[in-house]
């Protein structure tokens, strides 16, 4: 966003979530330029929290939201800060491409939360919403961290928490060259040892792991139950304020985040994927004045 604002082309990146926990990153090409274990368990879900789809045309978002890299792990979540993850990636693909006065690598900014009373979790949506009162001056408003939850018993749950806890740890990031060259020598000595030319390497040889951090432990604000449901996907609104749930009963729950109830329940619908399609219409001539906005599915 911040890029596109300024006028200058966008940087993509692919992350891919690992069984083993890592979350990797790489350049269009194939390049790795970060490779970061968050937790012991298999990635299940990773997303890029942003309501912003910039273009130089509209390059202001509809609402504050959080700019930031999700990834859910087996009941834990973890949220990457979207401006360390930038200055991170950017200074790794400088420093993969081989610029001389490459900037150092920043750390990356991370919370996590282990999700406390819900039997299974197969989705979440990450956002940083206000609940004030309309009436409140936008300046007062503060976005919190809400992380809305989907699974079974209960079926969805919010978790709202603290902004002052200690979910908040800061994490050194491996060298790409590092993880490609330890990657390189796996492969070698799987090689050696299979022909039967050199033994594996004994464990207490192993370079020590990093320290994973725990999380902090948060239990839901509002749980919504509703027997055997298992509600399997969610997709929030770029507003960030309304979630689209696909259940296991072929029905769609349009949950509103602000309230905290469903608003809406659309029948018939099996196995669905919900996505937003985010719209602007402008009134013309002799239609009426302004331009409005809209978001639908």
């Amino acid at each position: 966003f911040e890029r596109v604002r300024q006028g200058l082309s966008p940087l993509y990146t692919v992350a891919v979530g690992t069984s083993k926990g890592f979350l990797r990153t790489f350049t269009t090409d194939g390049k790795l330029l970060i490779s970061q274990r968050l937790h012991e368990s298999k990635v299940m879900k990773i997303k890029v929290l942003s309501n912003v789809h910039a273009t130089k045309a509209h390059p202001k978002p509809i609402r504050t939201q959080l700019q930031a890299i999700s990834l859910l792990y087996d009941h834990v979540v973890c949220l990457l800060e979207g401006e360390s993850f930038f200055s991170c990636s950017l200074a790794c693909m400088q420093l993969a491409c081989g610029v001389e006065a490459a900037p150092a690598i920043p750390e990356l900014t991370i919370r996590k939360w282990r999700l406390q009373g819900q039997e299974e979790i197969h989705d979440v949506e990450v956002t940083g919403v206000s609940s004030a009162s309309p009436l409140t001056p936008s300046s007062m408003l503060e976005p919190s961290i809400h992380i809305l939850a989907v699974g079974r018993s209960p079926c969805i749950a919010l978790y709202c928490p603290r902004s002052d806890d200690d979910s908040t740890f800061r994490s050194a990031v491996a060298l790409a060259s590092n993880v490609a060259s330890k990657l390189t020598s796996a492969v070698v000595s799987f090689a050696r040892s299979w022909w039967g030319s050199e033994p594996q390497p004994a464990r207490t040889q192993r370079q020590a792991a990093r320290k994973i951090e725990k999380g902090t432990r948060v239990g839901s604000s509002v749980a919504i139950g509703d027997g055997a449901r298992r509600v399997h996907r969610v997709s929030l609104s770029p507003s960030g304020t309304l979630a689209a749930c696909s259940d296991s009963y072929g029905r769609v729950l349009l949950f509103d985040l602000l309230s905290c109830c469903v608003v809406r329940v659309w029948k018939g619908l099996r196995q669905a994927q919900c996505g937003w399609v985010q719209h602007c219409t402008a009134t013309g001539p002799g239609t009426g004045s302004g331009t409005g906005t809209g978001t639908g599915t």
